[in-house]
């Protein structure tokens, strides 16, 4: 399986360690905070949360899925507030531990899990989504996408080569 880091981080800005050293927002949390001298606004976490989801909808496309299990499912509450829409509300409440998310409700799920309401990793046995801390996702597949990945990269997003710290 080839596996990869795919982040707004780039990589140029870790040190020796692989530690990242530049102070950036790191979650939905953050909007409204300042962060080099600029207030960070939903309209650029929006931008960057669509990013990570058309990435994973092109390697699901790739590897010719149509949908992803759920595993190791969490549920951490979901508010009612301007930025969570119906679709959120219902997925969010329709969900299980041995989910299947099909292709074309992954967006809503991804929102889910990159707002920090939902926990959880997205398996086959072709493909893999792991999300980590800080807005950090790792992706495996098991065919070659060279395309997708220079898509991907394109967009604004950095991608890694890099073994999942969450396994398999």
């Amino acid at each position: 399986m080839h596996e990869y880091r795919i982040t707004k981080y780039d990589p140029k800005n870790r040190n020796e360690l692989g530690c990242y050293m530049v102070n950036e927002w790191t979650s939905f949390w953050d909007i409204g905070k300042s962060f080099t001298g600029e207030v960070f606004n939903y309209h650029e976490y929006i931008n960057v949360e669509n990013k990570y989801i058309h990435a994973i909808e092109l390697l699901m496309k790739r590897q010719c899925l149509g949908s992803l299990r759920t595993r190791n499912l969490g549920k951490y509450g979901i508010p009612f507030d301007m930025t969570t829409t119906k679709d959120m509300i219902k997925l969010y409440n329709e969900l299980n531990c041995d989910c299947n998310i099909c292709i074309q409700i992954m967006p809503t799920f991804c929102r889910l899990i990159l707002r920090d309401y939902v926990g959880a990793q997205l398996v086959s046995p072709n493909m893999f989504v792991h999300f980590g801390y800080e807005y950090y996702m790792y992706i495996g597949v098991t065919t070659g996408c060279i395309e997708e990945l220079r898509e991907i990269e394109a967009s604004g997003l950095f991608v890694e080569e890099c073994e999942s710290p969450y396994g398999r």
